[in-house]
């Protein structure tokens, strides 16, 4: 069964290299039993894709049991995506699965001369934990990490975000609080310690200066599936 999407790219969020370097990309990918690849158009146009491939080996070599190819007549609406899975019917499924363990490039290749493909996008997959899958992040255009299986919505980025303001106003020489609101986020901590500034593992800074300006202080954000480092900057006045 090809599973056609309606998913709708946007968003903000930068983690893991490989950013999309096709109009046409892999989008999400997910190894938990029924495994599936999610194709997605990054272009303000349809797409015709009949005739492209999906495998796990280099396409040229592939044989017919690590190849998926797109039906006659599948065409990619405008920013929309689709998924192929496992549990397909007939020759409409995905003959081949992806390790969680990591290790395997899965390829995306459209038809070039003869009975060639050219390989339009590729992925390396890493390790994948449990309750999370690999995907873009904004959907089509962004670069890869961690996701929540969003087979037929927008992508939902699993790593640890900051969602509040990025900056923080003081009064000079009175004691200043402010708590970081952040997702997917389980602790928070100073990456450098900074005279003045103290940040909980609740995401509490504490700010104390007796002089006027601007500071940036950087603030380490853990969850379950990674970490990133933001700045935040504090401007006394």
């Amino acid at each position: 069964m090809v599973v056609m999407t309606a998913t709708l790219l946007n968003g903000s969020f930068s983690v893991l290299a490989h950013a999309a370097a096709s109009t046409v990309v892999i989008n999400e990918i997910d190894c938990h039993g029924n495994d599936w690849l999610e194709v997605a158009n990054t272009t303000t146009k349809p797409v015709n894709i009949s005739g492209w491939i999906l495998s796990d080996h280099a396409p040229n070599l592939a044989k017919a049991s690590h190849r998926y190819i797109f039906p006659t007549g599948t065409v990619l609406a405008a920013k929309r995506s689709v998924a192929v899975q496992q549990s397909g019917v007939g020759n409409a499924h995905l003959p081949f699965g992806v390790p969680c363990a990591g290790g395997q490039t899965v390829y995306l290749g459209k038809p070039s001369a003869g009975a060639l493909f050219t390989i339009v996008d590729k992925v390396l997959v890493p390790p994948i934990p449990a309750n999370a899958s690999y995907g873009r992040f904004p959907s089509g255009t962004g670069p890869f990490g961690f996701t929540f299986g969003t087979k037929g919505a927008a992508n939902n980025s699993a790593m640890p975000q900051l969602v509040s303001s990025a900056s923080i106003k003081c009064a000079r020489g009175k004691s200043c609080s402010f708590v970081l609101k952040g997702k997917n986020v389980t602790t928070y901590s100073l990456v450098h310690a900074v005279p003045g500034v103290s940040v909980s593992a609740s995401g509490s800074v504490k700010s104390l200066s007796a002089k006027a300006g601007s500071k940036a202080i950087q603030v380490k954000l853990v969850g379950t599936f990674g970490a990133k480092v933001v700045t935040i900057s504090i401007v006394t006045k």
